[in-house]
């Protein structure tokens, strides 16, 4: 098992499972493009825990999170903290805000 799957804390698997339930308009339309590797053949994961957080898609093997808000987290500074634990694990953050 990873060093970043270890770090997920044990109700963060439950607490994703249920947002995969609820995405937004927004989210289901990236994840339209996402699944089955529509991509570029790249396998991409919906709501998944890293570590203390649960980012809205995930593509381990190039470590890219994509990560689509609404309007409440344009100024968000919990979202800067986010990023750069994201960016400090190795990952790349592509942020999207929908209108």
């Amino acid at each position: 098992m990873s060093d970043r799957r270890k770090a997920i804390p044990p109700r963060a698997q439950g607490q994703a499972r249920a947002m995969r339930r609820e995405l937004t308009d927004a989210e289901r339309a990236i994840w339209r493009l996402l699944r089955d590797r529509r991509l570029t053949g790249m396998k991409w994961r919906r709501q998944t825990p890293i570590g203390p957080y649960i980012v809205d898609f995930l593509c381990y093997e190039h470590s890219v999170v994509v990560e689509c808000d609404g309007s409440q987290h344009a100024h968000d500074g919990r979202d800067k903290t986010r990023d750069a634990w994201l960016e400090e694990q190795g990952f790349k953050v592509l942020r999207f805000l929908e209108p």
